[in-house]
């Protein structure tokens, strides 16, 4: 399976205060680092921005993506297509949300599936070797800023399937946090990337990421 692209923006410079150790606060099941410097909605609104203001590679009709990916049966826990894109670079874009702030209580309130043109654009969202600790006491003193690092790097399976999987926290410019899940679900010939955010100080779950990744429709499993 593949690997996801740059960030399209460089992360903010945070302030500069003294090293320390991460704090009580910090999420515990950390295995791997990764400070990354864009949001996953400063990302979504980011390549949305570009395919609609930049000239397109084509017409993208969103409900025949979500009938390919989804099938016939209604999206789980209340999502609805919120928007579709082709980007100038020809990636496309899906984006579906929770119509209602109070529905789909334990679900991800957004998720984005990105079909990439060519594996080889799929690579930093699974990356990452810094230790977070430094920047969270940092956010902790002067949240001013957003910034995000992978929590778990780890592999993920449903049904048959397996893949690459990481979970992110979020900090958000002005204090709070939330996490989302990112799963390469790249086959021969769909390069294909989803994330999937959850609430506002909501941990990512697992159990549902699963529910939710059995509905995708996967192509048939290579031989062998």
């Amino acid at each position: 399976m593949a690997e996801i692209p740059d960030d399209p923006l460089p992360p903010r410079e945070p302030p500069d205060p003294e090293p320390a150790p991460l704090s009580g606060d910090a999420p515990r099941r950390e295995t791997g680092g990764g400070v990354l410097g864009v949001g996953f909605g400063l990302l979504v609104a980011l390549l949305l921005l570009l395919g609609l203001l930049m000239p397109s590679g084509g017409p993208l009709d969103g409900e025949e993506v979500v009938q390919e990916l989804f099938g016939d049966e209604p999206l789980p826990f209340g999502l609805a297509l919120r928007h579709a894109a082709v980007l100038p670079t020809g990636d496309q874009v899906l984006q579906l949300e929770l119509p209602d702030a109070e529905a789909g209580a334990g679900g991800p309130r957004q998720v984005v599936l990105i079909r990439y043109r060519s594996m080889k654009s799929i690579a930093r969202l699974f990356q990452g070797d810094d230790d977070p600790g430094e920047t969270l006491v940092k956010w902790e003193k002067d949240p001013t800023w957003s910034w995000e690092a992978i929590l778990e790097r780890d592999e993920i399976r449903w049904g048959p399937w397996r893949s690459k999987f990481a979970r992110v926290r979020h900090f958000e410019e002005g204090g709070g946090w939330r996490e989302s899940a990112r799963v390469d679900l790249s086959q021969t010939d769909r390069p294909l990337v989803l994330m999937a955010m959850w609430g506002e100080e909501q941990e990512m779950d697992r159990d549902t990421l699963i529910t939710l990744l059995n509905r995708v429709e996967m192509l048939e499993p290579e031989e062998g």
